[in-house]
């Protein structure tokens, strides 16, 4: 760069101020300095080119890795987005059996519930039942005891 600007004001200056005269076109010192310039300048272009040429080359390999990034990041994320979507669908088919099953315990238990509710009546009948015939045969036995004695005391 500090090569270019230099031969740039070399060859402005040498093109103004001093004439073209034929003594100096014939010596070649004209010819020689604008030709180190023009050199130089190509020599800076050619430099600058291939600075920009590795910067392009260094951009679009960047662009390719970041592009294929890209790509690699949404393929996870539909991978992500399809698995989510298959245990979301896993747990709706989860959530209706369990409330099937819940509606199924719950019926189970009013059944239970009903069946002790019968069963303990039915023990409470049996029980009543139970202490009848026991006065019942107390009352007999007694009756019997009675009998006897009476029967004793007549032999």
């Amino acid at each position: 760069m500090y090569c270019s600007i230099v031969s740039a004001i070399a060859f402005a200056s040498s093109s103004s101020e001093y004439s073209w005269s034929e003594s100096r076109l014939k010596s070649g010192d004209l010819n020689s300095s604008r030709l180190r310039v023009l050199k130089c300048l190509l020599d800076d272009q050619n430099s600058h080119s291939g600075v920009v040429n590795d910067r392009v080359t260094d951009l679009a390999t960047t662009h390719r890795q970041d592009a294929q990034e890209l790509y690699v990041r949404c393929e996870d994320a539909q991978d992500d987005q399809a698995f989510i979507g298959a245990q979301v669908s896993i747990l709706r088919r989860e959530r209706r059996y369990f409330r099937s099953m819940a509606s199924s315990y719950e019926r189970e238990a009013v059944i239970a519930r009903q069946a002790w509710s019968h069963s303990k009546s039915r023990i409470q009948a049996m029980e009543a039942q139970i202490r009848a015939l026991q006065r019942d045969v107390d009352v007999l036995q007694k009756q019997r005891i009675s009998a006897e004695d009476r029967l004793t005391a007549h032999i």
